[in-house]
């Protein structure tokens, strides 16, 4: 989950993924497809090749793009996935990577097979190369620092190979043709860094590359590859989604973090824990009812009822005179608070273990607490432009009505 999160924070049109590991069975990676499609972040299609606890690549395409899949391309060892998108007009072919670690030019005969097909069409290939774009030795490879040699000058080569054969360029080093930055950080405290992950297109369409850069940093503790961004618009100007602090006043913002950071927290509890057991006996006494299961319900339950809450403020503002509107929007509120108060306390859950280590649940956390209150921000900003709406509606009635010129006899 926390690898969805940080990989559709990125919310670009299209992403290349490396090193999926799947495994083989189809309801994980329905699973994990769906965990892509409905997300607060951004939401994608998912295009595997992935069938093992090794290897495996992927594609992500954004929903907002209207495309269709004319043609699909992969290899046995499941190192590449490829496809011609059709978008209007445009046909365009774009491959997901993951170089061989060891020196087997499979991978390489396969990519050049690939590319032969098709030839006309724009490419982009991205991935971890595991090999560097330059073939210089080590004291003049600027693609890699504290390192004795390079990763492969072997699988350097068949890539330049590739790329001489195919018309292909680094859009990066064309952009940056002297600038030394690494996308690989190796976990520990070892000092060594290489730019193993990078873009290739097609030499014609370097000019119309606005941007290609390396993060700079990690998207979270969980990965050791940093993103790489190639951007070919010129005019994006959508901003990525943030909290605004005014939001943080809303009362209703403190039930939107309490539901999550309760569903969060019962989502990751060790249930069979013994001292586990211990806590769930003080604060649950029913006779056999699952303690867990239970409070699951009422975190849902106060899910739907601030849902409900939601939808009841909306209408109102739509019609603010009906009142028996407000007695509903009033009695779900009373019934929230209620709720929680039947809630464990905060004091309760944060002595329950988890099944997770530390630093990934936390990551968890931040990110749904994250993605609900800025939806929560979203409906607000869409109560304030309907109040707004009205409020420019009744001048316009008001204005209109003293101007009407009376007509004399």
């Amino acid at each position: 989950m926390t690898k969805v999160c940080v990989i559709t924070a990125l919310c670009t049109d299209i992403i290349f993924l490396s090193d999926v590991r799947l495994n083989s069975e189809p309801e994980h990676t329905d699973k994990i497809s769906k965990m892509f499609l409905y997300n607060d972040n951004h939401s994608y299609d998912a295009h595997f090749h992935s069938s093992k606890g090794s290897r495996g690549v992927g594609i992500l395409i954004s929903k907002k793009l209207s495309y269709k899949i004319i043609k699909k391309y992969s290899d046995l060892d499941e190192n590449i996935v490829g496809m011609i998108l059709e978008m209007g007009d445009v046909k365009l072919r774009v491959f997901s990577i993951y170089g061989p670690n060891h020196d087997n030019q499979t991978f390489y005969r396969d990519m050049d097979r690939f590319m032969r097909e098709d030839p006309s069409l724009p490419i982009i290939i991205g991935g971890d190369w595991n090999t560097t774009y330059s073939t210089a030795p080590t004291r003049d490879n600027i693609d890699i620092i504290n390192m004795r040699n390079p990763p492969s000058l072997v699988r350097a080569g068949w890539l330049r190979t590739l790329c001489e054969n195919h018309h292909l360029s680094d859009p990066f080093r064309a952009l940056h043709p002297t600038m030394r930055d690494f996308s690989f950080s190796p976990s520990g405290n070892r000092r060594n860094r290489s730019r193993l992950d990078f873009f290739l297109i097609g030499d014609e369409t370097i000019t119309r590359v606005n941007k290609c850069h390396i993060s700079a940093h990690l998207s979270t503790k969980v990965l050791d590859h940093k993103p790489v961004i190639l951007d070919f618009t010129r005019n994006k100007t959508k901003p990525r989604p943030f909290i605004n602090r005014t939001i943080l006043a809303n009362p209703m913002t403190d039930d939107i973090v309490l539901a999550t950071f309760m569903d969060t927290y019962l989502t990751y509890i060790f249930e069979n824990d013994p001292d586990n057991q211990v806590i769930f006996d003080e604060v649950h006494h029913a006779v056999g009812v699952n303690p867990i299961q239970n409070e699951r319900e009422k975190v849902g339950r106060l899910l739907d009822l601030i849902r409900r809450q939601n939808n009841g403020l909306e209408a109102l503002q739509l019609n603010p005179l009906d009142n028996l509107l407000s007695l509903q929007v009033a009695a779900i509120k009373a019934e929230i608070r209620e709720l929680k108060e039947t809630l464990w306390s905060r004091d309760t859950i944060l002595r329950l273990k988890l099944n997770v280590n530390p630093d990934t649940f936390l990551e968890v956390l931040m990110g749904n607490v994250k993605g609900n209150v800025i939806s929560f921000q979203h409906w607000v900003k869409k109560l304030e432009n309907l109040k707004k709406t009205q409020l420019l509606s009744q001048l316009h009635e008001h204005r209109t009505r003293n101007t009407e010129v009376p007509v004399t006899t």
